[in-house]
């Protein structure tokens, strides 16, 4: 730019700002509309929150969906696991009892008799009655 258009450019740049008025009406409706747009984004950001709500409760309750057919087959296979233990516990002769005294598992070989008792020594006698002093009954397990 010429040197001696900078002053006239300087002058007339000076001239609008000064110049510059906002009219009241004008001010008010900028208002409305910054009041309008802040209405729709909060009305925008809480549908969103809504929707995510919504979409978080879907996934939530596909997920129990989920866990409760996981929860399902391991019950299943629990089921099959114990049919397979008490098929082979009558194969090998095994009976699994739980001493009440101290609540150890142990097998014990199947006898002709209803119960098994046990007595501090360890030893353990099949018979439908106490085979005595010192023995204390073991149960089914």
């Amino acid at each position: 730019m010429p040197r001696d258009r900078v002053e006239l450019v300087h002058r007339i740049i000076t001239r609008a700002v000064q110049t510059l008025h906002f009219r009241p009406a004008w001010i008010a409706y900028q208002k409305r509309m910054d009041d309008d747009g802040l209405r729709y984004q909060v009305a925008r950001q809480r549908d969103r929150r809504v929707k995510l709500g919504e979409q978080v409760a879907q996934f939530e309750s596909r997920m129990r969906g989920m866990q409760d057919q996981v929860s399902a087959f391991e019950r299943g296979q629990a089921a099959q696991a114990d049919r397979v233990q008490a098929f082979g516990n009558v194969l090998t002769g095994v009976t699994p009892t739980v001493d009440p005294l101290n609540g150890q598992l142990r097998d014990v070989w199947t006898g002709p008799g209803n119960s098994y008792w046990e007595n501090g020594l360890g030893t353990i006698v099949n018979s439908n009655a106490s085979p005595g002093v010192g023995f204390h009954q073991l149960q089914p397990h």
